[in-house]
């Protein structure tokens, strides 16, 4: 009786709280083969971007910047030593600067910040085609890395089961072309509109008085610009479309179609599911990025406590292991204390320069899942309110979710008060085998006796 009541209690909560689901979202990300997936994507985009960029030479060349040495604010390690409230709110978690978004909003940013690039160029300059092949590459890598995110995200969220991580990579090789062509697809309708009215002012200044034949057309030019701003402003919903696919198991209009309809039906309850998730998230990326930082220095810390370093505390050689560590969140100023860093490695022996590479690789490696985290919770809460707007506006379970074969087994236990079907016989006998008829007796026929 006591776990009835839980259950009805925990049903009535998801019922008239529905938002409440997206506080799942933290324990779902938190997951080692999620972390992984997102880290190596965040790999995989700098390695593309900085490849780009030196191709290319642009002025805006922020994309190429290595994951751990972009400018995120100030360490929270530093906040909670110094107990400073001012510090605390500066560590660009509850506000961030003019050269960073908090790392949570990093996958939006690096996704929708090409395509203003491109709206903001034109194809007669070089960064046009810069943001061009940069957002296209960009889709392609969370094709697969992000539609497998989600599709664990799916299963887990709805049937409370996990599914491989490989698995899941093949559930996104499998259907790469909607993952690949679910965002972009909008962006090319926008390309087409601009390409349209491209041409048809080229003949109408072809024509005399193109003044006034322009002013009396311009209504075109309008109707135009507004179905552009339709694209543009539902494409704020396009993260759901990776999680459309991951759920339905559907094609690339299907997830369109279905982001532009939760968008635009559900406004408000979009944007108030996506404002939760963003505070959410700066309240989980701050407790993890405090744990992780607090976890190095600490490592850090004990070692230095060996007698030996002790003597040697003028040169602290133990410090220059930290040289090359990780800039981002001030994860370098953390481990070398108050040491002087131009100091340190100008006295840099070549086995010292050598065992700081070995830490380098070390640090960079922990940094980089931290910031896997931030990226696994961004999939993870959008997947989270997906649900919750196919549900709002479809009225369509949370618990449902589309499953291969592969991922479900095909005998599901009876329905409640149903009779179970008896099993089929191996082989059927001839009749009258055994000199017996298989067919019933009549009992009602009297006996031959």
């Amino acid at each position: 009786m006591p776990d009835e009541k839980t259950e009805s209690r925990d049903f009535s909560v998801r019922q008239w709280l529905p938002w409440t689901e997206i506080f799942r979202a933290f324990q779902i990300a938190l997951d080692p083969a999620k972390m992984l997936l997102a880290s190596a994507a965040v790999f995989l985009l700098w390695m593309g971007w900085a490849l780009l960029g030196m191709v290319m030479g642009p002025k805006d060349s922020s994309y190429g910047v290595w994951p751990g040495n972009v400018e995120r604010g100030a360490n929270p390690v530093f906040a909670a030593r110094e107990v400073n409230p001012g510090e605390f709110a500066r560590a660009n978690f509850l506000f961030g600067d003019a050269k960073s978004v908090p790392v949570q909003f990093e996958p939006f940013q690096r996704f929708i910040g090409p395509v203003l690039g491109l709206l903001r160029s034109t194809p007669r300059e070089s960064s046009w085609y810069y943001y061009l092949i940069g957002l296209l590459y960009t889709a392609a890598v969370w094709a697969v890395f992000g539609g497998a995110i989600t599709r664990m995200v799916a299963v887990q969220f709805a049937r409370r089961e996990r599914i491989g991580m490989m698995e899941a990579v093949r559930y996104s090789l499998d259907r790469f072309v909607p993952f690949f062509l679910g965002p972009l697809l909008p962006l090319a309708g926008v390309a087409v509109i601009g390409v349209l009215m491209t041409v048809v002012a080229f003949f109408l200044f072809a024509l005399p008085f193109v003044e006034i034949v322009a002013s009396l057309l311009w209504f075109l030019p309008i109707l135009g610009g507004i179905a552009m701003t339709f694209l543009l402003v539902g494409y704020i919903g396009w993260p759901i479309m990776y999680a459309t696919i991951s759920v339905e198991g559907t094609d690339a209009f299907d997830a369109i179609s279905r982001c532009y309809a939760y968008v635009y039906q559900r406004p408000w309850q979009y944007i108030f599911y996506l404002v939760l998730a963003f505070f959410y998230g700066l309240v989980t990326v701050f407790v993890v990025v405090l744990l992780g930082s607090l976890a190095v220095y600490l490592a850090k810390w004990g070692v230095g406590l060996m007698p030996l370093y002790n003597y040697w505390r003028d040169s602290d050689p133990l410090s220059t292991l930290f040289v090359y560590a990780p800039t981002s969140y001030g994860w370098r100023e953390l481990l070398i204390g108050n040491n002087d860093l131009e100091t340190l490695v100008k006295d840099m022996s070549w086995y010292q320069v050598l065992a700081a590479g070995i830490m380098a690789f070390w640090m960079h490696a922990v940094f980089l899942l931290l910031i896997g985290f931030a990226y696994s919770f961004f999939w993870s809460s959008q997947t989270v309110v997906y649900f919750l707007m196919r549900k709002k506006v479809d009225d369509t379970d949370m618990d449902e979710v589309f499953l291969e074969e592969s991922e479900e087994s095909m005998t599901f236990p009876p329905a409640p008060g149903a009779e179970p079907a008896s099993p089929l016989p191996a082989a059927a006998e001839a009749p009258g085998a055994n000199g017996a008829s298989d067919a019933p007796k009549d009992e009602s026929t009297p006996s031959s006796n």
